[in-house]
């Protein structure tokens, strides 16, 4: 997946779909092909991106708000903690590259159908929740006896899968949601933070890509 890259001042790396930025152009451009996105893209906006990945960075920058690509972003690499992701897309260094993991292969799956192409979603879904089942049997998890709906996190180091389990008001578990590319350091934050709720909300929640049951959730604020 081609991805347009940013440098946060914290050294991490946080990446958006090169494929939404193309698309964003040829939709603003549309009128010129007489409303054909795709024609505006495959006429357009694509072979200028090709000659020139700058024009990639210029386009995003400027017509494009970080939030415009919130439930797509991708953590490259390292942390980014208390963090204005917003103020860094404006004004942090930017480069094009190709990544590839088990979520750009999903966030491609899910690109697929904004576009109204029917993709075997459950093939990426069970890759992704096979290998999290398996992570998950083997983790420690921590309690989280003062909040009123987190029942408790994990977290699994060497692939940097978080967890995190609701409760009831009984505490019976009823619903467990993963957080991919979640540093360490991010997650030993969260465990001496005051408020897990608060954090979650704070930094994980806006920050990370998350999967519950197979699906990317809509998440319940977190107390």
């Amino acid at each position: 997946m081609k991805l347009l890259v940013m440098t946060l001042p914290d050294g991490s790396k946080w990446g958006v779909p090169v494929d939404m930025i193309a698309r964003n152009r040829a939709n603003h451009y549309a009128s010129e092909f007489g409303g054909d996105v795709e024609r505006s893209l495959a006429e357009d906006t694509r072979p200028l991106f090709e000659a020139d990945s700058y024009c990639i960075e210029d386009w995003a920058v400027n017509n494009m708000n970080w939030s415009d690509f919130n439930g797509f972003q991708v953590l490259v690499a390292s942390a980014n903690i208390g963090l204005d992701l917003q103020s860094c897309w404006l004004s942090e260094p930017k480069e094009v590259i190709n990544f590839d993991s088990d979520v750009t292969r999903f966030v491609e799956a899910k690109l697929e159908t904004l576009k109204g192409v029917r993709l075997d979603m459950q093939y990426h879904l069970a890759a992704i929740n096979s290998k999290n089942k398996r992570l998950t049997d083997s983790m420690v998890f921590t309690d989280c006896p003062l909040s009123s709906q987190v029942h408790s996190i994990g977290h699994h180091a060497a692939t940097n899968l978080m967890v995190v389990r609701f409760h009831t008001k009984d505490k019976a578990v009823v619903a467990e949601y993963h957080y991919h590319n979640v540093p360490p350091e991010v997650f030993a934050a969260g465990l001496v933070a005051p408020s897990i709720g608060k954090f979650l909300n704070d930094v994980i929640k806006p920050g990370y890509i998350c999967v519950n049951n197979g699906l990317f959730s809509k998440e319940p604020r977190h107390g």
